[in-house]
């Protein structure tokens, strides 16, 4: 008979806990309908991330790997100061690590602390379709693709610095129109020209021609 009694007690409990927890559950809301152009980026975003080139215009990508190279480059013993090639830049300095470099801001030197002009391409790039746009105070890029050439072009501010892959590289100094800059060519086969003018950093990299490269370079040009 007792145990007839705590079993019905304890059923008794649980139905009013049970009871009261339900109640207490937000109740469900009807099902959302997205809109067509909601619907529509998302499919372009999968589709977008799906490809190949994924890696090179995703900025967290980029964000991550500047940190896991920032990371690496301080764990490196030896670093190679080369003052030919810091002499090329205005205001920024760099050193080179076994697989990397670092760009930093040259000591003592006023820079814009956020983009207040912005450079952009001014070279015909009809063909090639935009697959990624950035920006924000510090940053400005933009990517382009055409079939399987791929160009990536950023403006940054020079404060705060970052690492770059240059392992196996070799580096050289070559002149711009207007200003020197170094040229490389990445373990991936990506041709990189990086420079400043004083007040800005400029990176463009490609997977094409070189000559292609320079021709987009000296074309980049205050346009706001």
């Amino acid at each position: 008979m007792s145990n007839v009694s705590d079993d019905n007690f304890k059923n008794a409990v649980s139905e009013a806990l049970l009871s009261e927890y339900t109640d207490m559950l937000p109740k469900q809301c009807e099902e959302h309908i997205f809109s067509r152009k909601f619907e529509k980026k998302m499919s372009r975003l999968i589709k977008r991330r799906n490809k190949i080139y994924y890696p090179f215009i995703n900025n967290t990508f980029k964000r991550t790997a500047v940190a896991i190279g920032a990371l690496v480059i301080a764990s490196t013993v030896s670093v190679v100061k080369i003052d030919a090639l810091r002499e090329v830049f205005v205001n920024i300095k760099f050193d080179i690590f076994e697989k990397y470099s670092v760009i930093t801001p040259a000591d003592d030197k006023q820079v814009p602390e956020t983009i207040e002009e912005i450079y952009e391409i001014t070279y015909d790039l009809s063909g090639y379709e935009v697959i990624s746009k950035y920006s924000d105070i510090t940053e400005n890029s933009i990517d382009y693709i055409k079939e399987d050439i791929y160009i990536g072009y950023s403006q940054y501010v020079i404060n705060g610095g970052f690492a770059i892959n240059t392992e196996d590289a070799i580096i050289e100094i070559v002149m711009l129109d207007e200003y020197s800059a170094f040229y490389y060519v990445d373990n991936h086969n990506y041709h990189h020209l990086i420079w400043d003018n004083g007040e800005y950093l400029f990176s463009l990299k490609m997977n094409s021609e070189k000559k292609l490269l320079f021709d987009i370079a000296n074309s980049i040009k205050k346009v706001g």
